[in-house]
């Protein structure tokens, strides 16, 4: 099976199933429409998402041209900011308050796109 097709396939169905249990649940989507409303929150989100992009895809971007360093420091930049995302999502998880997701995400983490803590 297509590589590309599993990991899609794999967060499709992540996404559908935690999207549904917080659609059902009052207090969580409470928390997550008061959370969403305070600038502080959606200013560091929007910083977090574009120094993710930053690290990823513009550093040693040989198109753009931009920021070149190391390649192994590269590496070690896109590692961290995987972990540190990874990070995020398991607070987020714990802040709203559900269990069992964080289970999978670390499974599809580890077993589907290869994310090591």
């Amino acid at each position: 099976m297509n590589t590309l097709f599993l990991k899609i396939l794999s967060v499709l169905i992540f996404s559908i199933c935690f999207i549904y249990l917080i659609y059902n649940n009052k207090k969580k989507k409470e928390i997550i429409i008061n959370t969403l409303n305070q600038k502080m929150v959606v200013f560091n989100i929007l910083l977090i998402i574009i120094f993710y992009i930053i690290i990823n895809y513009v550093i040693n971007n040989k198109e753009l041209n931009l920021i070149n360093i190391d390649e192994k420091e590269h590496k070690k930049l896109i590692s961290a900011s995987n972990q540190a995302l990874f990070g995020f999502v398991i607070a987020i998880f714990a802040y709203i308050g559900v269990i069992i997701p964080p289970f999978w995400f670390i499974f599809l983490g580890s077993a589907v796109f290869s994310l090591k803590t």
